[in-house]
């Protein structure tokens, strides 16, 4: 029975710590998209462009509005405006003030209700195309902020790839030093019994102590900075557990994109969203520009209505009481002097297309420059990782050379602590060169329009 319950307290013991399942990188980009405050912003903005271009689209249909009215209105009248009235037969005080009474006292009244309903319709037939180049605009706007949307998609998802492999290589690199934390206190523990023995030096007791103290607070400094990072990451993906993140994507060696420059340079000018967004902004000042050249023209308005209407003592509703009215025109309306401000406004347009032209150019060179900065630092990327490769093999080799020359009492324990020293750099050397590749490959896919 003891045994039994022994178990059991193990078993829940084991659930308490049971780690939390891992993240991979198209998790975390999937919980940033629903989470991420700035992203649902702008989904938002596509969707309010939408309903704009919806509304101006809506101009070209014909305006047909009702209108209605229900009054009843009451007078009373004084009776002298019945039966006459006059100052003539005024002799006393008193016959003055009766007389007056007659007057501002209301006698009679007068009582009279009315209904009306009109049905009003107002078509533009011209506006100097204004109402088309507004409804341009309007698609133009749409287009762009679908397009910012997916610029905002592309970034999101480069910023959450660059985290989450940044996490991993400090988690990796924490692993490192706490290997070599345990390696440096397990040969410090061997150094300070062969020299209870007086087979190793002051110096190399020394010597491994002081690898020991250096190893510690670096280990503590990289597992801050993991701290934070992984705090940050949180935010970024919304993720509101407070424990800690474990990673089921690793840092490995990616595909390297075989272009040239050139070839790279025309990917980028096709393809990146940017410079869409900048032609289409030049398109939209164009329309804007030539929207408002047309406020010289006239403006044609069709417009009709229909009113049925009483008017009539009581309200009574019969068709002998209502009456019909139609009406139907064509409003004509042209500007002819507007202080010219309807000039300004052109010449105002005018520059502001100017702008957006010399705002793509300057694109353009940017993309140019950002492509070619990317590139060139995707071949360091690929040189570097190829030098620590080797250099890794290296120092691994070296290891195992000073591990057998001291087991074989032909080394000293310097030796082993000079090679510890020097794998472990080269392991993080390694990771991190992994690392600056797979950033260096992803921001030279972004940069030349290439899906992440």
């Amino acid at each position: 029975m003891k045994s039994k319950k022994v178990h059991l307290v193990l078993f829940l013991l084991s659930c308490l710590f049971v780690s939390m399942p891992a993240l991979s990188l198209n998790e975390a980009i999937d919980m940033a998209k629903k989470n991420n405050k700035q992203f649902l912003g702008q989904a938002e903005d596509v969707e309010m462009a939408e309903y704009l271009y919806q509304d101006v689209r809506g101009m070209l249909l014909p305006q047909i509005s009702l209108n209605g009215s229900v009054q009843k209105s009451k007078t009373y009248l004084p009776d002298v405006t019945q039966t006459g009235f006059s100052f003539n037969n005024v002799t006393s005080e008193s016959n003055l003030a009766s007389t007056l009474d007659k007057l501002l006292l209301p006698g009679k009244s007068t009582e009279e209700a009315s209904i009306a309903a009109q049905l009003k319709a107002q078509q533009v037939l011209f506006s100097g195309g204004k109402l088309i180049n507004g409804i341009k605009v309007a698609q133009k706007y749409r287009n762009l902020q679908k397009k910012t949307y997916e610029l905002q998609e592309e970034q999101l998802v480069f910023d959450i790839t660059k985290a989450y492999y940044e996490l991993v290589l400090l988690n990796e690199v924490v692993n490192i030093q706490r290997e070599a934390l345990d390696l440096a206190n397990s040969h410090f523990q061997r150094v300070q019994n062969l020299n209870k023995n007086g087979l190793v030096s002051e110096y190399d007791l020394l010597r491994a102590d002081l690898e020991v103290s250096k190893l510690a607070p670096a280990l503590e400094d990289i597992e801050n900075k993991f701290a934070i990072a992984q705090t940050n990451f949180k935010r970024q993906i919304g993720e509101l557990s407070t424990d800690d993140l474990a990673f089921d994507d690793k840092l490995e060696k990616v595909t390297v994109p075989s272009l040239t420059l050139d070839e790279a340079i025309n990917s980028g000018l096709e393809n990146r969203i940017e410079l869409y967004l900048s032609d289409l902004s030049v398109e939209m000042y164009q329309v804007k520009h030539n929207a408002e050249k047309g406020n010289y023209l006239p403006n044609v308005l069709l417009t009709a209505d229909i009113t049925k209407f009483s008017s009539t003592k009581e309200f009574e509703i019969k068709s002998e009481n209502f009456g019909t009215q139609y009406s139907a025109g064509i409003v004509f309306q042209i500007p002819l002097f507007t202080g010219m401000s309807n000039n300004a406004k052109i010449q105002q347009t005018k520059h502001e297309l100017k702008k957006a032209e010399l705002g793509n150019m300057d694109a353009k060179d940017l993309i140019k420059l950002e492509i070619t900065n990317n590139w060139q630092s995707l071949q360091t990327a690929v040189q570097q990782l190829n030098v620590q490769e080797k250099n890794i093999k290296t120092a691994e080799k070296g290891y195992e050379i000073a591990n057998e020359r001291y087991e074989n009492n032909i080394g000293i324990q310097l030796e082993i602590l000079d090679a510890q020293t020097q794998l472990n750099g080269a392991k993080v050397s390694y990771i991190q060169a992994l690392y600056q590749l797979n950033i260096a490959v992803n921001s030279f896919n972004k940069s030349i329009g290439t899906k992440l």
